[in-house]
């Protein structure tokens, strides 16, 4: 698995998961269900997968944090004032930052500036 498909399965996770916690939040405000009663009746089987998710999007949205913010810092592509703009924006806002960072900057560059970018920085 490549950084990249890495960073793309914690995009893609984190906003397929904001996607379902907003479509039950709806849910149960209309249906006026109260979710935290039925916690205790959960059976304990469904705990173990619940928490590797969420175990799996902390510390990957941490990676991914700290990955936008390394490529933001040394694309060769962006001018200073770009770079500070999204440092100021992905730094105090790590997974939402990291997320808008992924999208409108990281996930257009073609795999091929990237790799040439890489082979650039580490010479």
């Amino acid at each position: 698995m490549t950084i990249r498909s890495f960073y793309r399965a914690v995009a893609v996770g984190y906003l397929s998961t904001l996607g379902v916690e907003f479509a039950l939040g709806v849910f149960f405000a209309i249906s006026g269900y109260d979710p935290t009663s039925a916690v205790d009746r959960w059976p304990s089987l469904i705990w173990l997968p619940l928490m590797a998710l969420i175990l799996f999007l902390t510390i990957g949205g941490f990676v991914l944090w700290l990955g936008m913010i390394w490529d933001c810092a040394v694309a060769s592509e962006m001018s200073v004032r770009s770079r500070v703009l999204w440092l100021i924006l992905v730094i105090p806002t790590p997974y939402l930052g990291a997320l808008i960072y992924y999208f409108c900057v990281f996930n257009r560059r073609t795999l091929r500036q990237a790799q040439a970018e890489t082979r650039a920085f580490a010479i």
